[in-house]
């Protein structure tokens, strides 16, 4: 006889051991038992046990759409999955050789100073479930299980991780893109990170609408200034650091971009009028005046700003949203860190459900030489 028939004719006893194992009452007799609602047989066992393992190689095999910050920025994995905090230092020398005299007792001394910043390493997490429902519907269809959800789970994490890279902890969880860190020992990302020299660009364009933060932006910008600005910033960082630094990347967001990329470069005479019309784009023009340049490219996050990171405060109904970053793209300047990358933990039942819940830990934006950082908003 089934369970489910002896059901109808025996109870079945209301407190289910957390094993799945319950009691019940046939001709008098206690039994123990796990009921086949509760279990699936060998066949069906079989059947998704092999499933659930092609499901989950699925979600480290397929290539996602392209997300900037796992190409355009160093990640690495510091730290181990057990660490709690991650610690560096930002170092600086002081000192310089002069010219001594004979018998001289004041040398200069050569010093290294190092600024200890400690991180929280967060963990983050997502899950995807499968029903014995599902189970049995693709068994009967002699069908896969539906990778979709795993598949949506394992890009979760990606724009996740991809945001967190922008605007750290506020690239999350409805937080306000650009701004400033709740907590100072919070994972940060490149736009927000505290020690990076942030700046609006120069208000020297047109003023629309009377409304003077217009100035800043590039469409409302001759060829010439918006090249003079781009070039100020590549050049700002040389300047700060005596030429230590020397940046190889500058991103745009993707509506700055595609202007810059597809628009020509005009100049204008003294008159106002067009002097000539150069057979480059924009993009084209700052690329040959800055061939050390290797990277130009757009990042849509870039243009989704709710506070502009120069001030920390909401920008203007007819402010710019949008900003650019000018770095150097070298692991020992800067990097992303994930002490613990993305994890499957065991498929676990639970009730009616078969769930694989995914782990991985956070530190965010590690920039040890903060001076090769610039982000530029109003544009």
């Amino acid at each position: 006889m089934k369970l489910t028939d002896m059901m109808k004719k025996f109870c079945l006893d209301s407190t289910a051991r957390l094993n799945g194992v319950v009691e019940f009452v046939m001709d008098g007799e206690s039994y123990e038992k796990t009921p086949a609602f509760w279990q699936m047989d060998d066949a069906s066992n079989v059947f998704f046990t092999r499933q659930i393992e092609y499901v989950s190689q699925i979600t480290y095999d397929v290539k996602y759409a392209s997300l900037k910050a796992q190409t355009l920025i160093p990640f690495t994995s510091e730290g181990g999955e057990g660490s709690l905090i991650f610690v560096y230092y930002t170092y600086n020398k002081t000192g310089k050789w002069k010219i001594i005299s004979n018998y001289a007792d004041d040398v200069p001394m050569t010093e290294i100073e190092g600024v200890q910043t400690s991180i929280n390493n967060r963990d983050i997490a997502g899950a995807y479930q499968y029903s014995i429902k599902d189970i049995a519907v693709a068994q009967q269809a002699g069908m896969p299980i539906d990778a979709r959800k795993a598949i949506a789970c394992r890009q979760n994490y990606e724009q996740s991780i991809n945001a967190m890279a922008w605007f750290g902890l506020q690239g999350m969880e409805g937080g306000l893109r650009g701004a400033a860190p709740v907590n100072a020992n919070d994972p940060v990302g490149i736009v927000n990170h505290p020690l990076v020299t942030k700046y609006t660009a120069s208000a020297t364009g047109t003023e629309v609408g009377g409304h003077a933060e217009t100035k800043t932006m590039f469409i409302n910008k001759t060829p010439a200034q918006i090249v003079a600005d781009v070039n100020a910033w590549i050049n700002g960082i040389r300047t700060l650091t005596n030429g230590v630094e020397d940046p190889d990347t500058v991103l745009f967001d993707v509506n700055t971009y595609g202007y810059l990329s597809q628009t020509p470069y005009t100049a204008i005479s003294g008159a106002g009028s067009i002097a000539s019309i150069s057979p480059l784009t924009i993009l084209g023009f700052l690329k040959e005046a800055n061939p050390g340049i290797v990277t130009w490219d757009w990042v849509a996050d870039l243009g989704q700003l709710q506070i502009v990171p120069s001030t920390n405060v909401a920008p203007t109904a007819y402010g710019s949203h949008s900003c650019a970053i000018v770095f150097k793209a070298d692991v020992n300047n800067l990097r992303f860190n994930t002490p613990m990358p993305f994890k499957q933990l065991p498929t676990e039942q639970v009730n009616m459900v078969y769930k694989t819940n995914c782990i991985a830990s956070v530190s965010g934006m590690i920039i040890q030489y903060p001076l090769s950082v610039a982000v530029i908003d109003g544009i």
